[in-house]
């Protein structure tokens, strides 16, 4: 999926990069949406040089997320609130 460079939610930040062994997903708007993935698997699945915004896009299956070039969701819209919960970027 090809990204506007200064539109990127985690600034190029690499899966190498992430802070804990553990991927932990949490969304605040659908309860059901939570996972764990150990950073190992996730480096033989994807390679230790992917991307965050492509990790985040492979592992987050949401209705309400948009592409970086879509127009944000306007006041009252639902939105993907799903993050990464170990990263503070």
């Amino acid at each position: 999926m090809a990204r506007h460079p200064l539109n990127t939610r985690f600034e190029r930040a690499k899966l190498s990069d992430y802070p804990a062994d553990v991927v932990t997903i949490e969304c605040s708007t659908c309860p059901e949406r939570f996972g764990r993935y150990k950073l190992g698997s996730l480096v033989q699945r994807l390679g230790a040089d992917a991307l965050l915004d492509d990790v985040y896009d492979d592992l987050i299956d949401c209705r309400y997320k948009r592409a970086p070039w879509e127009r944000p969701p306007r006041k009252y819209e639902p939105r993907c609130l799903a993050r990464f919960m170990e990263w503070r970027g």
